[in-house]
């Protein structure tokens, strides 16, 4: 099984673009900043940006000038964004439909591609049955549930580090 992991993320780590859901623009701000301090090249989209920053990130992204958009669910639908090699949703969207067109944004023309969702502990009876719709759409899905000392140890080595 630890095998199987450590390919799982050395997948998903070779991957040349990724966009990451986050809920709020809060959020999606905090994290592109949290993500620039550990020299993580990525651009940021939501509603709180005026239009000229918006385009900008979007330029930015769609000719690989940085590999990693943070945004809220203003990029799920109707951008051109021809190649995306993971999606990341950090918060789990509120709908499904919303779950559905995130994910969407990978895997597009017939490219393989990957999604990861973090999900809360109040929020897995969501989550169990977006996978039982993906399952029944012939969809491979791959779950893990990582415990919450497993990820806060996690995130103290990252940040000490």
């Amino acid at each position: 099984m630890k095998h199987e992991d450590e390919e799982d993320e050395k997948q998903i780590m070779s991957k040349e673009s990724a966009i990451v859901f986050c809920n709020t623009c809060r959020s999606a701000q905090l994290l592109s900043e949290l993500l620039r301090v550990f020299k993580v090249d990525n651009v940021c989209l939501h509603s709180l940006l005026d239009q000229r920053r918006r385009s900008a990130a979007i330029g930015k992204f769609r000719n690989n000038q940085s590999p990693v958009l943070i945004c809220t669910d203003v990029a799920s639908r109707g951008l051109d964004i021809p190649q995306v090699d993971l999606v990341v949703n950090f918060d789990l969207p509120k709908e499904p439909y919303d779950y559905i067109h995130r994910v969407g944004r990978t895997a597009r023309a017939g490219h393989a591609g990957r999604a990861v969702t973090f999900v809360e502990e109040e929020r897995r009876m969501m989550m169990k049955e977006l996978v039982k719709r993906a399952v029944a759409a012939n969809q491979q899905i791959k779950t893990r549930v990582i415990s919450k000392g497993v990820w806060d140890s996690w995130i103290v080595e990252v940040l000490v580090d």
